[in-house]
C-alpha cells in the first residue's frame, strides 16, 4: 500500500504533465514558426552590428589620423568611402556616415541626405550614444526612418569618429515572409505594438496584427505566449515571443472545430 502511496504524486504529476502537452500540442506549429523567426531576425541583427562594429576597427582611420600631410589623408578619404560602399546594401543597410568629433562628416554612402551639411554633437542622439560606446560595440537606436547602428571608432583610447549605419526593415521583411503560407503569417513588431516589418503584404506603421487585433489585445487574449484567438467569426492560432527589445507574432489560421453527428450539433472538441 505504502509503494502505490509513493506512486500516486507521481502519476498524477505524470497525468498533469502529458495534459499540460495535449494542452498545447495544438500549438506546436505556429511556435516553431515563431521560434524560427526570432532566430531568423536575431541573426540578421547581429550580423549587421557585427559588420559595423568591424569597420568602425579598420585600420584605415588610425592611418587616417597619423597622415603626416594634408594629402596623404586626402589620398586615404577614397579607400575610407569604399569602406563604407562595402556596407550599403548589406543586412538592409541603406546609408552610412562618419561623423568627427566637431559633428563634421568624414565620409558618407548610400542614400543620404546631402542637404544636411554637419550634425550637432551636442544634441544629435545617434552621435551621443556613438561616442558614448564600448570599443568594438555597436550601439541600436529606432527612428521613423529605421534602425540605426551606431559605433565608435577609437584612436588612442578615445572615440575620434562614429559610424552610423541605417539598416531599413525591408531585410527583416525577407525573413520573415521565407516559408509562409496564405494561411500562415508573421509580424515584427517594436514594444509598444506598432508594426516594423509584415511578412504577409509587407505593410507597416500599423498596430492591426490579424482580425482588427492589436498586440495588446493579442496578449490578454492568450496571456501564455501562445493561444487562439477569435475574431470576425475566424478563429486563429497565435505565438509571441521577444526578440532584444522588439516581438514576433506568429499566425496561422485554425480549423474549424469538428462536429459529431450523432450527437447533433455537439463539437467533438
Amino acid at each position: 500500500m505504502r509503494g502505490v502511496l509513493v506512486l500516486l504524486p507521481a502519476m498524477l504529476s505524470l497525468a498533469l504533465t502529458f495534459s499540460a502537452r495535449a494542452d498545447d500540442a495544438p500549438f506546436d506549429a505556429v511556435d516553431a514558426l515563431a521560434k524560427e523567426k526570432v532566430a531568423a531576425v536575431d541573426l540578421l541583427r547581429q550580423r549587421a552590428e557585427r559588420q559595423v562594429a568591424l569597420a568602425a576597427g579598420d585600420r584605415l582611420f588610425a592611418a587616417y589620423l597619423n597622415a603626416a600631410t594634408i594629402g596623404e589623408g586626402q589620398r586615404l578619404q577614397p579607400r575610407i568611402a569604399a569602406l563604407l560602399n562595402s556596407l550599403v546594401s548589406r543586412y538592409g543597410i541603406r546609408e552610412v556616415a562618419v561623423t568627427d568629433r566637431a559633428g563634421a562628416f568624414l565620409a558618407r554612402a548610400g542614400n543620404v541626405d546631402r542637404t544636411i551639411a554637419a550634425q550637432n554633437p551636442e544634441t544629435d542622439p545617434l552621435l551621443l550614444a556613438g561616442f558614448a560606446a564600448a570599443p568594438r560595440r555597436t550601439e541600436t537606436l529606432q527612428n521613423a526612418r529605421g534602425l540605426h547602428l551606431v559605433a565608435p571608432v577609437f584612436y588612442r583610447d578615445r572615440s575620434e569618429y562614429v559610424i552610423d549605419a541605417r539598416q531599413d526593415f525591408s531585410s527583416y521583411h525577407a525573413v520573415l515572409s521565407h516559408g509562409l503560407t496564405p494561411d500562415r503569417f508573421v509580424v515584427l513588431t517594436n514594444a509598444k505594438g506598432v508594426i516594423l516589418a509584415d511578412g504577409g503584404n509587407g505593410a507597416t506603421g500599423g498596430t492591426v496584427i490579424v482580425a482588427k487585433l492589436t498586440l495588446d489585445a493579442i496578449r490578454k487574449a492568450a496571456p501564455g505566449g501562445h493561444g487562439e484567438v477569435v475574431a470576425s467569426g475566424l478563429r486563429y492560432r497565435v505565438s509571441y515571443r521577444p526578440v532584444g527589445d522588439w516581438i514576433i507574432v506568429a499566425v496561422e489560421r485554425a480549423p474549424a472545430p469538428r462536429r459529431c453527428h450523432a450527437e447533433g450539433a455537439r463539437l467533438c472538441g
